[in-house]
């Protein structure tokens, strides 16, 4: 940057910042001359004269966009233009020609200029949002009567629209900032428009800031989902748009490609998880289509609102869903409700009386298995497929009766056709949460932890991980309860052995395409320093196995940590460097 270059710069600076802010007190009195003629009011020449000298006399006046009408206006009233001279002369004080001056020395004493300049715009930002009045600000940007030339410059950089960003938050009623929104939406710079944003409540800005972060969410998962919730949560109407954006794509991706479409509904249920606590229910009710049904979304709302089943609500339901004229299914897709449903009949120690079991059963099949067609036009369900619902009920009850045989029954024999049955979504959930509390039970591993065979219930576990990538989540947190509990009955040795186990099942997610939300537990776990070391050793060594050092940047740098550590793995290392550690220690070092 030359010296010329840098004069412009902050010339320029300190224009935008006059034009923002350099009005003061007065600007009603400006508009009012300056827009004089144009309401055919006399004004008197010696007013006009008057007034225009005293603003000549303002600090640096001379440097204002404005200065030419005050000129000409001053002149049209037949001012003397040595009197104006000497007015703008003598109060020229040359602020931005200082800051040229000072910016110029911090260069020679050998700052880079880039960082002159970020200091300077980093003080003036500061000066800025001290100074900022809202009201002088729409009051300047009604007067321009369209988009300002000073406005279109400054989205175009980077700082200032960081600068507009936090003036929002704290001035969230002002029309300009808000405006100015809309114009770095449309500007293409929408990804960065924070989603707390009031101007995101802007139709045609939420649009595209929607668009933006649902595309992050499906291209980066569940790291996106807090940003685009906070982005639906902004008012309940930023809720209700989104939730029925999506809910509109969901026929179209099922019919063109079932995959896409589930993997909708899994952001969709994900989305309703993170927003929890902000009594988002009535409108889930609503978007469910439960209004013509009402018993039966009372019925749902209730037992969701008190978290527990109500057989006589489960009875009001299971009449309802088993008729000629079903309540569409997506009442009984809301996930608290489906846990509740699982945790009833998959518990190790069940609850449900024997007569409402296969109520329970119904709905849960029913929920999993019927897929519904809407008319888009109508909004009229236009077919009920009930194929599968059969087949469904059919296999709930064949898994629940192996898991009625208890905790310690030997379920290899019956491997083949648990593998068989864990391919439908809703046993494979089921089949998790039996899991979970049978292999926490304080005697499962009084036998089995003397072993160094994987019990079959983490074999399980494992083909559902290759079977269901949507459960990785929940598998993963399952892993990590099993990680973290102590398991005090059993000695130390055989707790090491188990927590290697858990940490192999954990590999074989990172195998099913899991990576970075294990590895992040896992650097975790070990920054925690309360676990063996020859535990974290073993994930290493089973890890490098399986990938190639070429992998992920992100993946290299949760990973390093631990490859770093002597203490881990400088047993492993060879004189040569051809060791697994080795090779993958200097990959990282050339990226």
């Amino acid at each position: 940057m030359d010296e010329d270059e840098m004069d412009l710069d902050y010339d320029r600076i300190d224009s935008e910042h006059h034009d923002m802010s350099g009005m003061e007190d007065e600007f009603d009195e400006n508009v009012l001359a300056i827009e004089a003629d144009d309401m055919e009011v006399a004004v008197p020449a010696e007013e006009i004269r008057n007034f225009c000298l005293q603003k000549f006399k303002a600090t640096d006046f001379i440097m204002e966009p404005v200065l030419m009408e005050f000129l000409n206006r001053y002149f049209a009233a037949d001012g003397k233009p040595d009197e104006a001279i000497e007015a703008l002369s003598s109060s020229y004080e040359g602020i931005a020609q200082y800051v040229n001056m000072f910016a110029e020395w911090l260069i020679i004493l050998g700052e880079e200029p880039m960082a002159v300049q970020e200091r300077i715009e980093g003080y003036l930002e500061e000066m800025i949002i001290k100074n900022f009045d809202p009201k002088k600000a729409d009051r300047i940007f009604t007067s321009e009567g369209g988009i300002p030339p000073w406005m279109t410059e400054l989205v175009t950089h980077k700082n200032w629209r960081k600068m507009i960003y936090k003036l929002v938050d704290v001035h969230r009623d002002c029309n300009m900032l808000n405006f100015t929104i809309k114009i770095i939406s449309e500007a293409g710079f929408q990804n960065e428009i924070p989603a707390t944003t009031t101007a995101v409540n802007q139709m045609e800005v939420f649009a595209r800031v929607f668009d933006a972060a649902f595309g992050r969410v499906v291209d980066e998962g569940e790291a996106a989902l807090p940003e685009f919730s906070k982005l639906i949560t902004t008012g309940e109407c930023t809720y209700l748009a989104a939730q029925l954006a999506m809910n509109s794509l969901v026929p179209e991706t099922s019919r063109d490609a079932p995959h896409l479409g589930m993997n909708l509904v899994k952001i969709m249920q994900e989305v309703d998880e993170s927003v929890k606590g902000h009594h988002t229910l009535p409108t889930q009710l609503i978007l469910a289509k439960g209004a013509a049904w009402p018993k039966q979304t009372q019925a749902v709302a209730s037992m969701i609102s008190k978290g527990s089943l109500n057989p006589a609500d489960i009875q009001i339901l299971f009449q309802a869903y088993n008729s000629d004229n079903p309540p569409p299914v997506a009442l009984l897709k809301f996930r608290d409700f489906v846990d509740m449903l699982i945790e009833s009949l998959f518990s190790t120690d069940p609850k449900i009386p024997l007569e409402h079991k296969p109520k329970y059963i119904y709905l849960l099949s029913y929920m999993s298995s019927v897929h519904e067609k809407w008319s888009r036009q109508t909004q009229q369900r236009t077919e009920v497929n009930k194929d599968e619902l059969k087949f469904t009920i059919e296999s709930v009850r064949r898994v629940l009766d192996m898991t009625a045989k208890g905790s310690q029954n030997d379920v290899v024999s019956e491997l083949p056709a648990v593998f068989a049955l864990v391919k439908t979504t809703v046993i494979a959930l089921g089949m998790l949460y039996w899991i979970g509390k049978t292999v926490k039970d304080p005697n499962y591993f009084s036998l089995t932890g003397e072993s160094k065979v994987t019990p079959v219930h983490l074999i399980i576990v494992d083909e559902i991980a290759t079977l269901h990538p949507t459960l990785h989540k929940r598998i993963l947190d399952l892993l990590i309860n099993f990680f973290e509990s102590p398991f005090d009955q059993l000695d130390v040795l055989i707790r090491l052995q188990l927590q290697k186990m858990f940490l192999d099942r954990m590999i074989h997610l990172i195998s099913c395409g899991c990576v970075i939300p294990v590895l992040q537990y896992v650097k975790a776990a070990h920054g925690k320093q309360d676990t063996d070391v020859s535990v974290f050793r073993h994930f290493v060594v089973e890890l490098l196995d399986i990938i190639t050092p070429e992998c992920s940047t992100e993946s290299k740098e949760l990973l390093l940590p631990l490859v770093s550590d002597s203490v881990i793995t400088g047993a492993l290392r060879l004189p040569d460097g051809k060791d697994p550690v080795s090779i993958f220690l200097e990959e990282g070092k050339k990226n």
